[in-house]
């Protein structure tokens, strides 16, 4: 069944309320999104609802209360339809900090930045405000630390674990327990505006903000891996990663590895599409996926509407 934009709309509206709704029942379920539905390990054209779970368990020891539904019904207005669900199984997320980080000047996108006393992770790029000054942007995991650790106005060296001070944390979303997190996002204001270079390694200046769907191609270049390529999976997730809650993620199959924290990910055009936070390895060992917040949400969260990624 092919979405129109009304019902894809409804579809991400509802998916808050069922994770809500199903996780209070069945305990290994950790998370829900929407993605492509996969048979015999082939995924297909058909969109479902997808429930990410710990662990796939035998049908025999399922009560009918822990029982995932075959389909669901989502109502929009005075209309409903309904969707096939999936079921798939995750490993645990992890952050991706790392330790060792090159000299960089001018600073490009896809390279490693670090708070200091921190763990590094990979600037995505640069963002101007309406008075030109530049600010480099990052995971908040990794500029202001787990939990915010750090505060505003905080050293951001670049290598990690050097002097050099190239800016200070300036916004940060809150990552925290007991709040649902829409954007692991923050910036940092650079002390000098030569410092930052719109320049993304192996892939040039972003050309604007787009937004993901499943299938989409992207591309990446992150302080650990360079430059990858893979294609969007799941979308508008909810999920619990380690003892946080997000919401409206999406997954990828772009590789990442400790340190690409933070990298941007970006469609054919240059577009950039999300950034990345976390990694999870899919079911039976296979498949990695890489987390990534969408830049919509980032702009939102951290307040960056009307300033420049190009």
């Amino acid at each position: 069944m092919r979405l129109t934009k009304r019902r894809v709309e409804a579809l991400q509206e509802a998916v808050p309320s069922l994770y809500d709704r199903h996780r209070a029942i069945v305990p290994w379920l950790n998370g829900v999104g929407v993605g492509k539905k996969v048979v015999a390990g082939v995924p297909t054209n058909e969109e479902a609802v997808t429930f990410f779970v710990n662990r796939k368990m035998p049908p025999e020891m399922l009560t009918d209360e822990w029982t995932l539904p075959r389909q669901i019904t989502v109502t929009y207005g005075k209309r409903s339809f309904e969707i096939p669900t999936d079921v798939i199984e995750l490993g645990d997320f992890e952050f991706l900090f790392a330790l060792n980080c090159l000299f960089e000047n001018p600073v490009r996108g896809g390279t490693c930045v670090a708070s200091m006393g921190g763990n590094l992770g990979t600037q995505g790029g640069v963002v101007r405000d309406p008075n030109g000054n530049a600010y480099l942007i990052s995971n908040a995991h990794v500029l202001s630390g787990i939990n915010n650790q750090f505060p505003l106005n905080h050293p951001i060296v670049q290598p990690a674990n050097s002097p050099r001070t190239v800016a200070n944390l300036a916004r940060t979303t809150t990552i925290t327990t007991g709040i649902t997190i829409f954007a692991d996002a923050a910036i940092a204001r650079y002390q000098n505006n030569a410092l930052a270079s719109s320049f993304i390694t192996n892939i040039g200046p972003p050309t604007g903000i787009g937004a993901p769907f499943v299938g989409q191609p992207l591309r990446k270049s992150g302080a650990a891996t360079g430059l990858s390529f893979g294609t969007v999976k799941h979308v508008n997730i909810t999920h619990t990663i380690g003892p946080y809650l997000f919401s409206g993620f999406f997954l990828t199959s772009v590789p990442t590895a400790l340190g690409d924290s933070g990298a941007f990910v970006l469609d054919p055009n240059g577009a950039i599409i999300g950034m990345v936070f976390a990694r999870v390895q899919g079911q039976g060992g296979g498949h990695t996926y890489s987390a990534c917040v969408p830049m919509g949400a980032v702009i939102q969260q951290l307040g960056l509407q009307g300033w420049s990624w190009v």
